[in-house]
Parts: C-alpha cells; sequence; structure tokens
C-alpha cells in the first residue's frame, strides 16, 4: 500500500471528504483503486470512503490489500497485519457494517482470512491440553482473557496484540450468522488426532491458497508464474517469434478466461483492465471523441477524480497510451496502426484492447524494473513502446505488418522484447572490449592495480547480468566509473535491467523506454563511448 499522508495533503484530504460528489464517485471506483485510496488515506482514517463503498467492492477491496507481492515476478503473500487493520476499521464504523462485510466475504476466503489469523480447537481437545499443562480442575476450564468458546470450538488469536480485533469481528460474525461461522471453525479445527492432525489443516491453507491462485488465473488475471512463462516465449529466435501466426498458451487461456467470465475481477489483469485499456487506445487513437452526452453528475466526478490525484490519492489513469516522453508533434507508428484499425474493424480493435491489458498485467506481475513494480500506467506505455519497438523490427527485415488478426499485438510485444532482451549482455560485451583496451602496458602510476580492480567489477557484471540479478549488475557497472567514462557508465545503468531503458549521458533525466529503433542505434553509440578513463597530465610547475 501507499504511505501515509503528509500533513500537506491533509487539507485536501479534507477537501475531497466535504464533496457531494464523493459517494458517487466511491462506489464508481474499481476495487484496486478503492484499495489504493484507503491505504494512502490510511486505512484507520478512511472509514467515511469504506462506509461509502458497495459491499462486494470494499470486500474486493480488501483483498487486494491482504495479498501483496514482494517483489514482481514472485508469488503473492498473505499480510495478516493488513487484515487485521482492515477488520478493526470495519468494526470502528460499526459491528452491524463489520458483519454484512464480513458476510460478502466468500467461505474459502474467509477460512484463509482466519487460519493467518486464529487457531481453533475444540474444547474437548482444548480441555486436555491445559489438563497437561495444571493439574488443578478448577483452573483447567477457568475463563481466560484471551480466548473465547463458540459452541464446541475455543478459539485464540495467534497474536495476542489482535486478540480484541479477532475476537470483534467473531462475535460479530456469530451474532449475524452462527452457522456459517461454526462451519468454519470446523475447517480450522486443529486437533491433533487422525482424523485432524495438523499438517492436514496446513495443507488445507496451502491449498486454498493454490486454488486462489489457479481460480484467478482461470478468470484472466496473470499470476507471477503466467508471467514469467509468457515471456520466457521472448528467448525464442527472432525468426521463430516473426512467423507467430497464433496465439500462444499463456494469451489463449488468459483471453478466454476473459471471453468466459467477462465481470471477472481486476487487479493486475482482469476483464475491467482489458476494457479500460480499449477505451484509452481509443482515446488516443480517436482524439478523444466520443459520442452521446454525458450524464449530469459527470463534470462533477472528473473534478473530484481530478482532485484525488492531485492529491496524490489516487493514481491518474493514462489520457493516452504513448510514452511521457514523446513529443507530441510525433506519433508512434503502432498508434497510427491504431487509429486506423479503429476507424476500419471496431472488433479488431477491441481485440488488440484486451491484448495490451494483458501485456501490461504481464509487465505488473513478472517485471522489475529499477528493483519495483510498475504502475499500470507505467506498464501499459511500456508494453505498448515495446510493441512499437517489434512493428518496427520487423518491418525493418521487410515484413508488411498488420495487426487486424491474431495474434496482433502479441507477436510485436515477443518481438519487441526479444530485442530488449539482448541489451544487458551488449552492455557487458563493450565493458569486457573495453577492459582489453585497458590491459594495454603504460607506464601511468597505479595502471596495474586499475586493471586488477576493473577486472573484478567486470566479472562480477558478467556474472550478475548471467543470473539476471540486475541490482548486482547495476552496483557493478557504477563501480566501473573510476575506470571508465563515468558519465558512459551512467549512461548505460538503466539498461541492467528486466526491462532495459534509455539512460541519459549525467544519469539526471529520467530513463525513457526504448520503443523504436533509433533508440536502439542511440544504446550503440552510448556503448561504443565505454572507454577507459582518460588521465589528466600533472600540471607543469610555473616558471620562474
Amino acid at each position: 500500500m501507499p504511505s501515509r499522508l503528509v500533513s500537506g495533503e491533509i487539507g485536501a484530504l479534507r477537501a475531497v471528504l466535504d464533496n457531494p460528489a464523493l459517494p458517487a464517485l466511491i462506489q464508481s471506483l474499481p476495487a484496486r483503486e478503492l484499495a489504493q485510496l484507503c491505504g494512502r488515506v490510511g486505512v484507520g482514517d478512511a472509514l467515511h470512503i469504506m462506509a461509502l463503498a458497495p459491499a462486494d467492492r470494499l470486500v474486493q477491496a480488501l483483498e487486494a490489500s491482504v495479498w501483496k507481492t514482494p517483489r514482481p515476478g514472485v508469488s503473492e503473500v498473505f499480510d495478516a497485519r493488513e487484515l487485521i487493520e482492515w477488520i478493526a476499521a470495519w468494526l470502528d464504523i460499526g459491528d452491524t457494517f463489520a458483519a454484512q462485510r464480513l458476510a460478502a466475504v466468500p467461505d474459502e476466503d474467509l477460512t484463509l482470512y482466519l487460519s493467518q489469523v486464529a487457531t481453533v480447537t475444540t474444547g474437548a481437545m482444548w480441555g486436555f491440553e491445559r489438563s497437561t499443562e495444571t493439574g488443578d480442575l478448577d483452573r483447567i476450564y477457568a475463563p481466560s482473557h484471551d480466548e473465547a468458546v463458540y459452541g464446541p470450538y475455543v478459539v485464540s488469536a495467534r497474536r495476542l496484540e489482535d486478540w480484541e480485533t479477532l475476537r470483534g469481528a467473531l462475535d460479530a460474525l456469530w451474532s449475524d450468522a452462527p452457522e456459517r461461522l461454526l462451519d468454519l471453525f470446523g475447517r480450522l479445527s486443529g486437533d491433533e488426532s487422525m482424523l485432524a492432525p495438523q499438517r492436514d489443516r496446513e495443507s488445507s491453507n496451502e491449498d486454498f491458497v493454490s486454488a486462489r491462485e489457479s481460480g484467478r488465473e482461470s478468470r484472466g488475471y496473470v499470476t507471477a508464474s503466467g508471467a514469467r512463462a509468457f515471456l520466457a516465449l521472448a528467448t525464442s529466435p527472432l525468426a521463430q517469434l516473426a512467423a507467430l501466426s497464433e496465439y500462444d498458451l499463456e494469451t489463449s487461456r488468459h483471453l478466454a478466461g476473459l471471453a468466459d467470465d467477462p465481470s471477472a475481477e481486476t487487479d493486475n489483469g482482469g476483464a475491467g483492465d482489458a476494457d479500460d485499456a480499449s477505451a484509452q487506445v481509443a482515446a488516443s487513437v480517436t482524439d478523444g471523441e466520443k459520442p452521446g452526452t454525458l450524464p449530469p453528475d459527470a463534470g462533477h466526478l472528473a473534478a473530484l477524480q481530478t482532485a484525488l490525484e492531485n492529491a496524490g490519492l489516487l493514481e491518474p489513469p493514462p489520457e493516452r497510451l504513448l510514452l511521457a516522453h514523446e513529443a507530441t508533434s510525433r506519433q508512434l507508428p503502432i498508434v497510427n496502426l491504431l487509429r486506423t484499425l479503429a476507424e476500419n474493424d471496431s472488433a479488431e480493435f477491441d481485440a488488440r484492447g484486451q491484448e495490451l491489458a494483458y501485456l501490461g498485467s504481464v509487465l505488473i506481475a513478472g517485471i522489475a524494473v529499477g528493483g519495483g513494480a510498475l504502475s499500470p500506467a507505467q506498464a501499459r506505455s511500456a508494453a505498448l513502446a515495446t510493441c512499437n519497438l517489434g512493428l518496427e523490427t520487423l518491418r525493418s527485415h521487410g515484413e508488411q505488418v498488420r495487426i487486424d488478426r491474431v495474434p496482433g499485438l502479441i507477436r510485436l510485444f515477443l518481438v519487441g522484447f526479444s530485442v530488449l532482451s539482448t541489451l544487458p549482455h551488449r552492455v557487458t560485451d563493450s565493458f569486457v572490449r573495453s577492459l582489453e583496451t585497458l590491459r594495454k602496458p603504460s607506464s601511468e602510476p597505479l595502471h596495474d592495480w586499475r586493471v586488477e580492480q576493473a577486472e573484478v567489477s567486470v566479472a562480477d557484471l558478467n556474472d550478475a547480468v548471467g543470473k539476471g540479478e540486475f541490482e548486482a549488475a547495476r552496483e557493478a557497472a557504477l563501480a566501473l566509473c573510476f575506470v571508465f567514462e563515468p558519465r558512459a557508465c551512467q549512461a548505460v545503468v538503466p539498461l541492467l535491467d528486466e526491462l532495459p531503458r534509455l539512460g541519459t549521458a549525467d544519469g539526471g533525466a529520467a530513463a525513457t523506454w526504448i520503443d523504436c529503433l533509433a533508440a536502439i542505434e542511440t544504446v550503440a553509440a552510448q556503448l561504443r563511448r565505454i572507454t577507459p578513463k582518460q588521465r589528466r597530465a600533472a600540471p607543469r610547475p610555473p616558471r620562474d
């Protein structure tokens, strides 16, 4: 979740909360944006926002908040503390509110949630365990301040500090739907017996996690493993990628999931993202003109959305799927093709929108840039840039590229990503060649020491790139600034990444996506500048 508000943003938040259009906007927000807004405000301070959200959307926002990705390309993990914080907020709104929202959580999800924060046992087993600790029968069944009895089950918190919140949630569930709660406890009971050994309960929890991922994947969600499997296709020979005439298995599965369930949830790649991407592509290629009239309150909603974005509470969506560094006078060739497709074949244009949403989701789930995950806006821009690079690459080989049929943007992306994937190795090759130049005999003081240090850093760089450890690769490249031209070393650092970017000589300006063959030529020029540092001659002593 984003960081909490700083003091300068509190005034903007108060103005937003007093806006009469807030209820309508909150009810229209997708689940992930709602989760982002609550996290940015602070879950404990977002009670008003939560109270306005539809129950099903708020439950989806909870799910988006409690499942976190340690880093791109790694499967999600469950954050139990985030769950407790959200439940505490619901209880602060009211027991009835909490009970209704918990009632909206599917049984499988709620079972998994409770398994991470609660320990459940039967009363008989609980008494047996207590009897092994004390021989005093009066003390065995004495009430405890950190345990509670619900029917035949005794429940305690895995972390003592979570007990008050957990008990409040369980009491709300017990009052609202006791039969359901007993059924959940039956699944969670950890009695050490032949019927329900602890290892079976842990295995069951793992099954819930696996089933959650599989179910979401079947509905169009892009998992880290699925993203990696798709990106691995880019290692195929360029000729093989250029000859693709149908979707690969990963893309087929994803798009089939969207077709089977068009109302599926949206996180990093559900149907809603695909629809949104189609609309954004349309905006980028039709100059923003849309038929029909807007609802009377659309202007107020748009103004409030802008206010939230300006306050840093929501991430602004891209107004168009062109790169931020592109001048308005230059449009990417891929955008020109999309504009033509929108005019001639709306069905195929919508299909390209779904493909673009999928590609953006792949980058979010499977790629780290600068050590962190891409935002949805960055991912879509990066995906379109990579598609354009693939388009220009195929055209440079004499192909007349068409995007009005399958595999559409998928083939272009894979070709472009294949080209980008070679750049880190080209960086290491350039340092190796420059090292050979440095090894030439020299009478310069400390020359042998400089060569020795350069050999170590170049070996570290080569090893890190080979293993895909790009953070270490970037550190090794910067360490070479003391031997090779520093500006040249700094310029190539953004190339050492899972999605290489075009850097600047001083390393000050933001790196940009590599979206065309001209950018590849710029990369080649940068690599040629990696040469041994020229040592300045010692100043001559002044004449008498």
